[in-house]
C-alpha cells in the first residue's frame, strides 16, 4: 500500500516538475496559455492513470488472495 502511494505521489511530482520546467523555458505570447491548459491536462491525465491502475492491481491482488 505504501510503495503504490509512493509511486504515485512520485509520478505526479514528476509530471508537475516536467510542466513547471516547460513553462518556464516558454517565452510570453499568444500560445502560452494553451501550453499551459496542454500541460494542465497532461497532469490530470497521469493523475487518473495512476488511479486506474492502482484500481487495476487492487482488484487483481484480491482475486490473488481469494
Amino acid at each position: 500500500m505504501i510503495s503504490a502511494i509512493s509511486k504515485w505521489s512520485q509520478s505526479i511530482i514528476i509530471a508537475i516538475v516536467i510542466g513547471s520546467i516547460i513553462t518556464m523555458i516558454l517565452p510570453e505570447g499568444k500560445n502560452k496559455k494553451y501550453i499551459k491548459m496542454i500541460i494542465g491536462v497532461y497532469i490530470f491525465v497521469m493523475i487518473i492513470l495512476d488511479f486506474i491502475n492502482y484500481k487495476k492491481i487492487k482488484d487483481s491482488n484480491s482475486i490473488i488472495s481469494e
